[in-house]
C-alpha cells in the first residue's frame, strides 16, 4: 500500500557519484544531507517493512522507497 511521505525538511547539500564498473542503470548514487527531519523513525520503519512485503505489493513498495539512510556521524566527523 502506497502511503505518501509528507514532511517538511531542508536539504542543504547533494552530491552525485557515478561508478562506471557497474551497469549504467545501477551506477549512479545521489547523496544528500537533510536537516530538520522529524519523522526519521517512520521512514526507517517503512524501509524495513518494504523489505519484508511479499509479491507485487512488496515490489511496488520497494520501488517507492528505493533509498537508504546513513547516519553521517558514523561515516565522517562533522568538522572533518
Amino acid at each position: 500500500m502506497y502511503v505518501p511521505i509528507k514532511q517538511v525538511v531542508c536539504m542543504i547539500m547533494m552530491e552525485t557519484y557515478t561508478h562506471p564498473q557497474f551497469p549504467s542503470h545501477v551506477s549512479v548514487a545521489h547523496v544528500a544531507l537533510y536537516t530538520t527531519v522529524a519523522n526519521a523513525s517512520l521512514l526507517r520503519a517503512r524501509i524495513i517493512k518494504a523489505a519484508t512485503i511479499p509479491g507485487v505489493e512488496g515490489d511496488l513498495e520497494r520501488d517507492t522507497v528505493n533509498f537508504a539512510f546513513v547516519n553521517a556521524h558514523l561515516v565522517s566527523p562533522i568538522n572533518a
